[in-house]
Formats: structure tokens, sequence, C-alpha cells
């Protein structure tokens, strides 16, 4: 699916979904560390792996990680909306005062 400006959305991206699967393994994997590395290396190396597809979602628009199921679908949608209404806002917040000047 394309969107308004011809490009692919990024959750259809190759690079956005093996992002996320990494993110997935990364979780899985450190879930067997040792306890004393919870606040040291987990942390890092979950922080480090979410932020690969959450940039990419950024930079095209949405940020979200539903994977871990922190959150059930609705809440997500919910959230989703807002994040969407307050780009657009923003944007024109930016282009109002950018011709302003």
């Amino acid at each position: 699916m394309e969107n308004l400006t011809g490009y692919k959305e990024y959750t259809e991206l190759n690079v956005w979904l093996k992002s996320r699967e990494l993110v997935n393994l990364i979780y899985t994997i450190t879930t067997n560390f040792p306890q004393n590395e919870a606040f040291g290396l987990i942390i890092q190396m979950r922080r480090c792996a979410v932020s690969i597809p959450s940039n990419i979602a950024e930079g095209c628009g949405r940020n979200h990680s539903f994977d871990q199921k922190y959150i059930n679908e609705e809440t997500l949608n919910i959230v989703l909306d807002l994040i969407s209404v307050n780009k657009k806002l923003i944007n024109g917040f930016i282009n109002y005062f950018q011709k302003k000047i």
C-alpha cells in the first residue's frame, strides 16, 4: 500500500519487518540472561534493538511496539490515532510559523 507521497507504508518495508523480528529475538534471548543483568546488559540490548524499528517508524510517521503484548490492540489503535492527530497539528503549527517568518 502506498501513502499519499507515493511511497510504501513503513509497515510494509522489509527493513522494518526484519527489525521487528530482531526485537522479538532479543527479548526471547534476554529472558534467559542472569537476573543480575536485568538493569545492565538486558536493558541495553532491548533498548538498542527496539530503537531500530522505532526510528524507522518515527521517520515515517508512526512509532509503536505492539509485539510484546504490553497493551491490547484497541488501546494501541487509540494511541496511534492520537499520535496521527498530534503529528498533523504539530506539522500545521510548524508550517504556520514558517510562513510567518
